[in-house]
């Protein structure tokens, strides 16, 4: 027999957005992270330009990656909600079709 997966679509909404912050927040360090990277650009040339602006770009790829992941993880707990939702209204609908009818 299957067991019941509890789950609370309140936890679930805040989950997710709390991911959806998390997206906004890294998308909001990287523009940062740009204009930093163009001001030492401007101010900085030669060797130290290269090594900042490697650093950097460094920093930016591994934010965009977070953003990415914390984007997936944030649309994986909604998709997963509205399915938990939609099955739990389908038993319940099966059930009730299939109980007795009252009356003689």
């Amino acid at each position: 027999m299957a067991k019941k997966i509890a789950y609370d679509v309140t936890l679930m909404d805040e989950i997710t957005q709390k991911y959806v912050s998390c997206t906004e927040e890294a998308a909001n360090i990287i523009s940062n992270l740009e204009y930093i990277n163009q001001v030492f650009a401007d101010s900085y040339k030669g060797e130290a330009e290269i090594i900042i602006r490697d650093s950097v770009t460094k920093l930016i790829q591994h934010l965009a990656l977070l953003e990415n992941c914390c984007k997936n993880a944030g649309a994986f707990v909604k998709h997963t909600k509205e399915e938990m939702v939609k099955r739990d209204k389908n038993v319940v609908d099966a059930v009730s079709r299939a109980a007795p009818k009252g009356g003689s």
